[in-house]
């Protein structure tokens, strides 16, 4: 299954992700209000496989699409490109530091009310995403949505390498976030560093 990508946010992780979907087959459209150096790179390592676009034209040629910026940038998107979510995959991959809830949902279903959104990719640091291989273990990326979006997601996680872990729908959103503060926790406060990681082990 080859998907039309659209991320919006070229930095680490967006381009760490959009990297590994290339690598996978599939047709990445970076999101970008001006060219710059680390998009021009992005291109470059592309060889041809992935494109930049003004945000608005990258969404409307998209299938799916991966929010990469900052979560203090997203009510910002929101208000100027919210409305083009409405019916795609959307990957949240924000995190709003500091804020009582890591992810805002809501704000994103007020303006995209029959968006399919995936709370992923928020639990990790960008280098997890460029190699996701820790001690010759394969690191899990736990995530929930809808249902119905479970399979596509699964695959889109598996093509960047990592372990897809479902958790449930959007009402396993803050068990999302919780684990990310684990990360946060492990990362940081106990000075692991960035390349630490979980890792679901089951029978099953």
């Amino acid at each position: 299954m080859i998907m039309n990508i659209a991320i919006i946010g070229s930095g680490n992780v967006g381009g760490a992700i959009g990297t590994k979907w290339v690598q996978s087959g599939h047709r990445v459209i970076y999101g970008i209000r001006e060219m710059n150096e680390r998009v021009e790179q992005r291109l470059a390592e592309a060889d041809g496989r992935a494109q930049a676009k003004p945000i608005a034209e990258a969404l409307v040629t998209s299938d799916a699409v991966l929010l990469a910026i900052p979560g203090m940038a997203l009510d910002q998107f929101l208000a100027d490109h919210g409305t083009s979510l409405d019916g795609k995959l959307v990957i949240d991959a924000t995190n709003r530091m500091g804020q009582d809830a890591l992810h805002d949902l809501n704000a994103i279903h007020n303006v995209a009310p029959e968006a399919q959104v995936v709370r992923a990719f928020n639990t990790l640091g960008w280098e997890m995403f460029a190699n996701p291989i820790v001690g010759g273990e394969q690191a899990s990326l736990f995530f929930c949505g809808p249902a119905e979006s479970r399979e596509t997601a699964e695959k889109l996680v598996a093509d960047v390498g990592l372990q897809p872990v479902y958790i449930g729908g959007n009402d396993q959103i803050e068990t999302i976030d919780n684990l990310a503060k684990v990360w946060f926790s492990l990362a940081f406060g106990q000075k692991m560093g960035r390349r630490v990681a979980l890792r679901l082990i089951a029978d099953k």
